[in-house]
């Protein structure tokens, strides 16, 4: 009988070490996205600017914006059960998904007399990186 508590102690021990290891669920993350800048920087004129990136599989997934425009207009795809952001209009910029690698920015002229920024939130798997705009004040 002391055997068997003894050898059924020891099993114990040896599960409870073994559940110790902690899983990730997807694994760590690295950039697959690899996009050309994440920075982007206008002056008062405005402008336009375009962001590639390696990887396809990402998406918009959320922003801020500083000071707010009020409404922004988002046009989206639904891909199974999923809604992915294809374009965002502002009444001072426009960011457009072009293609699964190319982000196109434009950017109004600043007469406000204020700085402006959005700060844009992507998704891919469990990376999210963020891409900043900037424009200086007139």
């Amino acid at each position: 009988m002391k055997t068997k508590q003894i050898l059924l102690f020891f099993c114990m021990v040896i599960m409870l070490n073994s559940c110790k290891k902690v899983v990730e669920l997807y694994g760590k993350q690295y950039d697959t996205i690899k996009f050309s800048t994440t920075d982007l920087k206008f002056d008062s004129k405005g402008g336009s600017a375009v962001i590639t990136s390696e990887g396809w599989h990402w998406n918009i997934n959320r922003y801020v914006e500083f000071p707010e425009s009020g409404t922004v207009k988002c046009s989206y795809e639904d891909t199974l059960y999923l809604f992915h952001i294809l374009k965002m209009e502002s009444s001072w910029f426009v960011i457009e998904k072009e293609n699964a690698r190319k982000l196109v920015f434009s950017v109004q002229p600043n007469n406000t007399g204020e700085y402006r920024s959005l700060v844009l939130e992507i998704s891919e798997r469990n990376y999210f990186p963020i891409i900043t705009l900037t424009q200086s004040a007139d």
